[in-house]
């Protein structure tokens, strides 16, 4: 049986955008089919830099394509919740790049419209599909270490290797015996 292709459209043409788009370029069951900006030329500029079939002039364009299944959301933080409100009037399911909202209520408002037109809503949190925290998460659900009450990890980024690198980490656990 063949699984159904994603088909995503970027809304925004920033850095962040740019880095989503390498990343899904690697995804076997996604095709990155569209892109809008508020700048024509620049969503022609970046659709031809991805071989991306479709370019929009207009985030309403984008949103109005009945191909596009998913809209990632690229824009800077104070439209997150107006770009993301659009995309879901237009029912789109939606991946929204950190921070989802600037405040609660914003991102409140994100879910409730999310629930009320039944579409996947999702903060663009990738680090929490990790292996490392998967199996971080297994462990303190398993109770193996005893009852977590603390735990702390610092990291940061680099630019160089493109990763995350861990510089501390402190867990606090009450004793298990």
């Amino acid at each position: 049986m063949e699984t159904k292709r994603i088909k995503w459209g970027i809304l925004g043409t920033g850095r962040i955008a740019h880095t989503f788009a390498t990343a899904l370029q690697v995804v076997t069951n996604s095709e990155l089919a569209a892109v809008g900006s508020r700048d024509m030329e620049k969503a022609i500029q970046f659709a031809s830099e991805f071989q991306i079939p479709k370019a929009y002039g207009s985030y309403e364009e984008l949103v109005s394509d009945p191909e596009i299944d998913v809209v990632y959301i690229a824009t800077p933080h104070n439209l997150h919740e107006t770009n993301t409100l659009l995309a879901l009037n237009h029912h789109k399911h939606v991946l929204c790049e950190k921070p989802m909202g600037v405040n609660l209520q914003e991102s409140m408002r994100m879910i409730e419209k999310a629930k009320t037109e039944n579409r996947f809503l999702m903060e663009a949190l990738w680090s929490r599909f990790l292996p490392n925290i998967i199996k971080t998460k297994a462990i303190v659900a398993s109770g193996e270490i005893g009852e977590v009450k603390l735990m702390t990890v610092f990291s940061r980024y680099d630019r160089k290797t493109g990763r995350n690198i861990v510089i501390s980490i402190s867990i606090f656990v009450e004793d298990p015996s």
